[in-house]
């Protein structure tokens, strides 16, 4: 069984995320926790109780960090929309919660105690709670099987600045100090994301005539990140980021990666949100962190569409 916690910002692609992680065979979600990033982290909070709606689930959720660790807070409404689901909350009343009274930085390394080396932390938002639990329980933090980050970009431009990928940009300073946490860490950026597209031909290809709960919501929110996309590329498709990052840690065979050795820039005027990695093969510097170089987009996409779109128990309408 693939056991994990996931430490999600509440957008679109989060929520994909998610819903493929709840429906995949043999895994376990041990905990839901939220952080700032697409959205202010109280939105992803009442998102992810949408999501758990949707898949008709139950686990534990923790709300986490408001803000960076130093800078001041980013977001991403502009991409996924004011709520972070394409607006799906001003035509839908939200599902009530009951979030857990342990935040991220105490609930993870406590989890991970109780299972050593059995628990994988994915995170699809800025790495503030996983900076912040490496701080309050050092030990602890490191009882976790692995990390496993989407974020960064290290042969693609970025897509906030040229340099700097979205969650790696919204908190640097805790990018940088999880990268070098010494536990396994893989890297899953905009190198290998930029190549798993959903198309709104293939979203209504699989979906067909269902007008069910889960494929409105499912419609709702990629309809907004495909107008998202056809006004700044030009076409309605959209990139499975946050998703590749949770199929990499449940079935790593989807991405090849090479170790690196990997830092992240804070202070640059040009350049902050950088993962700046050693490629130079006569340099020799002690790698930390797994890049993922290549994914089998095609293998990841249709076992992304039989299990988020094609299958799941959805409540009735």
């Amino acid at each position: 069984m693939r056991r994990v916690i996931i430490d999600t910002d509440g957008g679109v692609d989060d929520a994909l995320a998610l819903l493929l992680a709840l429906a995949w065979p043999g895994a376990q979600v041990d905990a839901i926790t939220t952080v700032h990033g697409n959205v202010p982290v109280e939105a992803a909070t009442r998102n992810v109780g949408e999501i758990l709606r949707i898949a008709g689930v139950e686990t534990t959720v923790a709300q986490g960090a408001a803000s960076p660790l130093l800078a001041a807070a980013v977001a991403a409404r502009e991409v996924h929309g004011f709520d972070g689901l394409g607006g799906w909350t001003a035509i839908q009343r939200p599902h009530a919660l009951r979030v857990d009274s342990r935040p991220p930085q105490k609930l993870i390394p406590l989890l991970a105690r109780q299972a050593p080396g059995a628990l994988t932390l994915v995170t699809i938002g800025p790495l503030t709670n996983a900076a912040l639990a490496a701080r309050e329980d050092p030990e602890g933090f490191r009882m976790l099987k692995e990390l496993v980050l989407m974020g960064g970009a290290v042969w693609e431009p970025g897509n906030v600045t040229s340099t700097a990928e979205f969650n790696i940009f919204a908190d640097p300073e805790a990018a940088h100090e999880v990268v070098h946490s010494g536990i396994p860490t893989l890297l899953v950026g905009l190198d290998v994301t930029r190549k798993v597209v959903l198309t709104r031909e293939r979203l209504e290809g699989v979906l067909g005539n269902r007008s069910d709960l889960r494929a409105r919501f499912l419609r709702h929110i990629c309809a907004h990140m495909f107008s998202f996309y056809r006004s700044v590329l030009g076409t309605e498709m959209f990139y499975l980021h946050d998703p590749l990052a949770v199929g990499a840690a449940l079935d790593r065979s989807f991405v090849a990666a090479v170790p690196l050795a990997v830092d992240v820039e804070a202070s640059g005027d040009l350049t902050r949100g950088m993962v700046v990695a050693e490629r130079r093969a006569w340099v020799r510097k002690p790698a930390n962190v797994e890049v993922s170089t290549s994914v089998e987009a095609g293998r990841f996409l249709d076992t992304f569409c039989d299990l988020v779109l094609s299958t799941g128990a959805a409540p009735p309408a």
